[in-house]
């Protein structure tokens, strides 16, 4: 099958919502999450241009309908397609957040004190990556010399450029945005939406500097 392939695609965000700079039609129900994939034949790593400032603290509270200290409870499935809406999407994670403390809620909190969540990112089998690709790009990636049963046991993990990946179990400090047409809550803010919080400590990691630093919320 070849070495590891790292894949550098482009992307836009405009209003929210984010397109793809290549030509996808995509037609594909994604599988069950599983935490043990190690075969990872592509990586497909997305610079992105966006009208928001991520990095921008203020701007990104002012965008947040919620900011949590929250325990990632499970991580259930990644798709790339709503059943609620009918209409598929980048390739995302979803699962159900415990909410710890609450720092700003403009939202109803889910029952239990537990949410759903969607986040943009995920890993995906071959062959449920290759249904998403025109008959060119399969040939041009080399998936069509692969057998089905490589396809179906070799990943495509996606992921932005300086993203952190959503870890089970971790406490974080989280922003968030409903989607009420999803039903779910989604983690916005790219690397910036999401920062492992130490509650011994009361910090939260940085995901550029990857150094821990108080956090600027009173709890």
């Amino acid at each position: 099958m070849g070495n590891r392939i790292v894949l550098a695609i482009g992307f836009i965000v405009m209003g929210g919502f984010i397109y793809m700079g290549i030509g996808y039609d995509l037609n594909t129900r994604i599988p069950k999450y599983k935490a043990d994939r190690e075969n990872i034949l592509f990586e497909i790593t997305a610079n992105y241009d966006t009208i928001y400032d991520n990095a921008n603290t203020e701007e990104l509270e002012d965008r947040s309908d919620c900011i949590i200290i929250g325990n990632v409870k499970s991580i259930d499935d990644v798709i790339n397609y709503s059943e609620k809406t009918k209409e598929y999407m980048m390739t995302s994670t979803i699962g159900t957040i415990t909410i710890n403390n609450i720092i700003k809620s403009n939202q109803i909190i889910g029952e239990d004190n537990e949410i759903p969540f969607i986040r943009v990112g995920g890993t995906i089998s071959v062959a449920e990556y290759e249904k998403s690709l025109e008959p060119r790009q399969v040939i041009r990636q080399g998936i069509n010399n692969m057998t089905q049963e490589e396809k179906e046991n070799t990943y495509v993990k996606f992921s932005y450029e300086n993203d952190v990946e959503i870890e089970e179990g971790k406490d974080y400090l989280i922003y968030l945005k409903y989607e009420q047409a999803l039903d779910t809550y989604r983690i916005i803010g790219m690397e910036y939406g999401l920062k492992e919080y130490n509650g011994f400590t009361n910090e939260v990691k940085d995901n550029e500097t990857d150094s821990w630093e108080a956090i600027q919320y009173n709890l």
